[in-house]
């Protein structure tokens, strides 16, 4: 699955920029990390990486403050047990979404080259493991005067060579994946346990344990909110006002539209009446004693109602039965 959830355009928008300033930052000092894409990665990592920003969101779906922030780790390096001898990938990127404490995560692997121009069997078997994961998995080419990110689908169609079309990694984030169209929610990496974890085709959620060498974070934080988003400063109401302003509750409207005796009825017209009738509560402030009558007012026209049709029913029960002509039957 790859949708993620609701993110408003000037949260996006903010983390966009920063990405393509960081990015822009990495190419103009290329040359000093270019020479492995290890180097090259954990610069753009580094530069990436960005303390918790607030952005405030008005007009929108879910207004507020907003908050997001991007972090990277390194945790391991190359060998028989490396991410990238076992699934074809150099590391990782998540995207997650905190919403009223619920926390959502989609991931996105990864698999790099520096200057790749030529056909290269290597990454054309990275890729062919990488398969497993199609929609979830690109490829970045890392090169002077841009970074450019193709889907593993493309490169595997190629057998290794660089598609003729990709995306600026500054797109491919910004747009693609910040956008949940690519990367999958049903992929996750458990850093402790060391283990990449997904659902697979039939439902089945599997794992695979490897040595993940370098993850990045996107983290984006909603504003807590209750089921009123739409909080205005006029809808404040004084203390003194609360009587005025009581719950749309069902204890204000008593089912009594299943009771059918009349004495039943008039029993609990009398607790009502015992428990909220203003004249048993003496000294109350004017307020709370106009509530008061409001509700007993409300209880006995729903009970008035709830007679006339009993008593109509009674009626018409009572009533005996004529023939056709009209003469009663005695």
């Amino acid at each position: 699955m790859v949708y993620l959830g609701y993110i408003p355009r000037p949260v996006l928008d903010s983390i966009r920029k920063h990405i393509d300033s960081a990015v822009n930052k990495c190419l103009r000092n290329y040359a000093s990390v270019y020479e492995k894409e290890d180097a090259v990665t954990g610069y753009l990592f580094g530069v990436l990486q960005h303390e918790e920003q607030e952005v405030l969101v008005e007009n929108d779906e879910i207004n507020g403050i907003w908050k997001w922030g991007i972090n990277f780790g390194t945790f391991g390096g190359g060998g028989a047990g490396s991410t990238e001898s076992i699934v074809g990938a150099d590391g990782i990127i998540e995207l997650t979404l905190t919403n009223n404490a619920q926390l959502t995560k989609k991931s996105l692997l990864f698999q790099s080259k520096v200057d790749w121009s030529a056909r290269d069997n290597n990454l054309y078997q990275q890729c062919t493991k990488l398969m497993t994961w199609l929609g979830a998995a690109i490829v970045i080419n890392y090169t002077e005067s841009e970074f450019t990110a193709f889907g593993i689908d493309t490169v595997f169609e190629q057998n290794g060579r660089k598609p003729s079309e990709g995306l600026s990694l500054q797109k491919l984030l910004g747009n693609q994946f910040l956008a949940c169209k690519i990367g999958d929610s049903d992929l996750e990496y458990d850093p402790v346990e060391k283990l990449l974890v997904w659902q697979d085709i039939h439902r089945d959620t599997v794992f695979t344990k490897f040595n993940l060498n370098r993850k990045l974070t996107i983290s984006v934080t909603a504003p807590k909110r209750t089921r009123f988003p739409y909080i205005k400063p006029e809808m404040e109401i004084q203390s003194s006002d609360l009587a005025i302003h009581p719950l749309n509750s069902r204890a204000l409207n008593p089912d009594i539209a299943y009771i059918d005796d009349l004495d039943e009825l008039k029993k609990i017209k009398k607790k009502l009446s015992k428990r909220f009738h203003p004249d048993r509560h003496p000294g109350l402030p004017a307020p709370q004693v106009t509530f008061l009558n409001d509700l007993m007012k409300g209880f006995n026209d729903q009970i008035a109602e709830r007679e006339k049709v009993l008593k109509q029913r009674k009626k018409k029960e009572d009533k005996p039965p004529s023939d056709q002509s009209g003469s009663i039957f005695l």
